[in-house]
């Protein structure tokens, strides 16, 4: 079940990325390549379409370069939140 829930919100980051921008091949950054193909502009898109989805409030604070890494950072960053 915890299996399920952490593929179905990689599933939804990375929907939300690519609707962020979509000319970007997401699967090729599941390092910490993500937050820099990202400007100021798409991080607070992405940052306001995470929070709008998953109804949650992501503090400024945490809106820094290791929680936006990859996908799997995000979640982190969205279970972390959650909890």
């Amino acid at each position: 079940m915890r299996d399920e829930m952490e593929k179905d919100l990689n599933d939804c980051v990375i929907r939300l990325v690519k609707n962020v921008k979509p000319d970007l091949n997401i699967g090729n950054y599941t390092d910490t390549e993500l937050f820099n193909q990202l400007d100021s502009f798409d991080m607070i898109v992405l940052v306001t379409e995470l929070e709008s989805e998953l109804n949650i409030k992501i503090p400024g604070e945490e809106i820094r370069p290791e929680n936006f890494n990859s996908p799997a950072t995000v979640v982190s960053l969205i279970k972390n939140l959650q909890s």
